[in-house]
């Protein structure tokens, strides 16, 4: 165990870094930033959250004796009908809910399209681009329908984007070098999101429940989920990154 006392370590950065079970006592955290950090059962006492900002799965959590996550997703249900549609349990709700979802979309797609190219490849705090975006939507959709649902061992298309923290995987594309353009990306979208509503039109009820048809070839994902899981993960993916693309459009906006 090594022991950090009466030290300053300010701008100090920690990646792959494992601290489970660390006692962090009497620690300035102030305009630290955390990406993919792993809070669960942590506990904090005497904390000050002010003009702090949290983004990402919030289950169980308790602020002053108050459970946090269904205030919130009420709120988000008040504020984007399309949330209020995550969870279908009916054919019919996957279609509504992707329907929905592709019509909220639409006029954030044309706000980004009207961007300069040097806005389309802005990096609002560290975050992708409105273009890495739309390429990881293509790639989300692509291995959830065409890898796990329909079991194509290799689906994806070379500028699909996975997420940065990904470990590498056979055949999976990682081009994060190439100079794509706004046209590229929103082809890769449009074609994977048209694959989805094919799909959906034909899905029938006693589908959901089924296994998805994932091959023996060692890419991602290695899961083994029904077909609904999957589904989920798209409608979740659209919605999340939808929320993020226009918090940064508004920051270039400004």
């Amino acid at each position: 165990m090594v022991d950090f006392q009466d030290e300053d370590l300010s701008t100090s950065r920690f990646t792959r870094v494992r601290l489970s079970g660390s006692n962090l006592d009497n620690v300035y955290f102030n305009d630290a930033q955390f990406r993919e950090v792993d809070l669960s059962g942590t506990r904090f006492n005497g904390v000050s959250f002010e003009r702090a900002q949290i983004w990402g799965d919030i289950d169980g959590l308790i602020i002053n004796s108050v459970l946090v996550a269904p205030l919130i997703d009420a709120e988000l249900d008040r504020r984007y009908p399309e949330h209020a549609m995550l969870k279908p349990t009916t054919a019919q709700g996957y279609r509504d809910a992707w329907r929905q979802l592709q019509h909220t979309w639409q006029p954030t797609l044309a706000r980004a399209a009207a961007l300069s190219e040097q806005q389309q490849n802005a990096h609002i705090g560290g975050e992708w681009s409105v273009i890495q975006t739309v390429r990881h939507l293509s790639f989300a959709i692509t291995s959830w329908l065409d890898r796990a649902i329909l079991g194509d061992p290799s689906p994806w298309q070379p500028l699909d984007l996975p997420w940065d923290q990904m470990p590498p995987h056979p055949d999976v594309p990682w081009d994060t070098d190439t100079d794509v353009t706004w046209a590229q990306a929103r082809g890769l979208y449009d074609a994977s999101a048209s694959r989805l509503t094919a799909y959906l039109e034909g899905l029938r009820d006693d589908e959901l429940g089924q296994p998805a048809k994932l091959s023996s070839n060692p890419n991602w994902p290695d899961e083994h989920p029904e077909v609904a899981e999957c589904l989920r993960v798209i409608l979740n993916e659209t919605f999340w990154h939808h929320r993020f693309a226009v918090r940064d459009l508004d920051q270039l906006d400004n």
